[in-house]
């Protein structure tokens, strides 16, 4: 999105946050939050794949109850 805006001529500016990507200094530190950001969305994926694995392993089956299953149940 940034490199549309780039595109175009124009920068982006953040009001709370020193990011200024007419900057060099303000690339770098978008560039930098968004390596953390998409690092942080990888551990995720990495740790949630990692306690599916164990969960079966121990046995236990991920099963999805729908909405109308639990009404149902909810109502006996």
């Amino acid at each position: 999105m940034i490199e549309e805006l780039e595109a175009v001529g124009a920068h982006f500016k953040s009001l709370r946050d020193p990011i200024d990507t007419s900057t060099p200094q303000g690339k770098f530190a978008l560039r930098v939050l968004g390596a953390a950001t998409e690092l942080e969305r990888a551990l995720i994926r990495e740790h949630t794949k990692a306690g599916l694995r164990a969960a079966k392993a121990r046995g236990r089956v991920r099963r999805q109850v729908s909405g109308l299953t639990r009404m149902k149940s909810c109502a006996s």
